[in-house]
This record gives structure tokens, C-alpha cells and sequence, in this order.
């Protein structure tokens, strides 16, 4: 029996913001400004729960659509570990290409919860002093899902197949934000390609088959460079 696709990931409301951390990541010599956002958002609708699990949402209450209470009012909270790309808004700033994951679901009674998350960005440093002013305050904050990279083409494609496809939704993303757009809608491209046709885009931690190939006597991480 075909599985019936997830729904998309799609949240918006006030949240706050509890707290930040600035940090860089990528290679040694092409490290780019990261920020890790916590976010907790309340009043989140309960459909939200198809996304991580279609039984969830009666799992967590009973009763009808008009007077949904709580299963169990010691529960704490339901935690996720899937990791989300999304366009996000926190503000007036848009980010595009996030990382959202640390999913925490807090049931409430009338078919309500609170969300929190983790999300990472990547500003530019003039943004990095308007999001700390917002720690502990609330703002405004849209988390919206790129589609599945999930009508990606099929596992056949090359990598690179993959990234293009890619490349052309965030682009798309890109022209609906218009002006407002702050973070390059460009997915991250391949900067180094090993001699078995593994790829690494320079984000977050190197390889093990490049550091292996580094090792190598005679071999240099410089050696699988992409040449642009």
C-alpha cells in the first residue's frame, strides 16, 4: 500500500525568542556565520501533528473538534529529531536555506500546543545584533517548508541532479520574497569532489572520506577542489 505523503511543514505566530548562539561553521579556511535560534511558539494549531506523525494528534487529546482536552496532563512534552529546510521569518528578516529541528510539542488543552525549536540561520553580522535584541521578547516568526526536495528527482539522479533541483526551488523562493530576501536563495554548491565521485558543499564538518584522502601520503585536501 503506497505511503500518503506528509504534509508540509507550515507555522507562523508569536513566538519567544529564549535564547541565541553565534557560532561559524565549515571548513577551516571558509567558515560562514551561523546563529542557532530557540524558539518557542504557543497556540500552535494541532494539525501541525500530521507532519511528525498522522496517529499523534489523538494520541494527545480526546473529545470533539469543539472540546478537545488532554490525554494525559502529566505528558511531557513529544520530542522530534527530524530535521526541517525551511524559509524562515523572524521579524522583519527573512532567511532562506534554515536548518529546524529539536522539535518539542506541548499539548494544551483545546487542541492547542506550544512548539519549540531550534532553528539555524545564516545572517549577515548587521543581523546578528537585531536578533539578540530580541531574546526573550516575542516576535513574529514564520517557519515555512521548502517542498520535498521531496519532488526531487528520482534516487537514480546524480547528486548533482539533485542539487540543481534544489538550486531552482530556492530560486523560486527567492523571486516571491523579493527585496525582503537577506540570505543568498543559491543552494550551497559543491566545492570538493573526492576521486570516487564523493561531493562535500564546505558546510558543517569535513567528511571522513576527505579527511582520509588528506591523509594520504602525497594527498592534499587542496587536491579535490572543485575549480569553478
Amino acid at each position: 500500500m503506497k505511503q500518503a505523503p506528509r504534509p508540509a511543514f507550515k507555522v507562523s505566530g508569536l513566538a519567544t525568542i529564549k535564547h541565541l548562539n553565534v557560532r561559524k561553521e565549515g571548513a577551516e579556511d571558509d567558515k560562514i556565520l551561523a546563529v542557532d535560534v530557540k524558539l518557542e511558539i504557543k497556540d500552535v494549531d494541532r494539525r501541525l501533528c500530521g507532519f511528525f506523525d498522522e496517529a499523534l494528534e489523538a494520541f494527545l487529546w480526546r473529545g470533539n473538534t469543539n472540546a478537545l482536552i488532554m490525554r494525559n496532563a502529566y505528558l511531557t512534552p513529544v520530542q522530534y529529531a527530524v530535521e526541517v529546510k525551511a524559509t524562515v521569518t523572524i521579524g522583519a528578516h527573512e532567511y532562506m536555506g534554515c536548518e529546524v529541528k529539536r522539535f518539542a510539542l506541548d499539548p494544551r488543552d483545546g487542541g492547542v500546543m506550544t512548539l519549540t525549536c531550534s532553528v539555524s540561520v545564516y545572517p549577515n553580522s548587521a543581523d546578528v545584533s537585531d536578533l539578540a535584541k530580541l531574546v526573550q521578547d516575542e516576535a513574529h516568526v514564520s517557519i515555512e517548508g521548502l517542498p520535498d526536495l521531496f519532488d526531487a528527482p528520482a534516487a537514480k539522479d546524480s547528486t548533482e541532479d539533485v542539487l540543481k533541483h534544489a538550486e531552482k526551488v530556492f530560486a523560486e523562493e527567492g523571486k516571491k520574497a523579493g527585496k525582503q530576501t537577506i540570505i543568498s536563495t543559491g543552494v550551497p554548491t559543491i566545492k570538493y569532489r573526492g576521486p570516487n565521485g564523493e561531493t562535500w558543499t564546505g558546510r558543517g564538518l569535513q567528511p571522513r572520506w576527505l579527511t582520509a584522502y588528506a591523509e594520504g601520503p602525497g594527498c592534499s585536501k587542496e587536491d579535490c577542489r572543485v575549480v569553478v
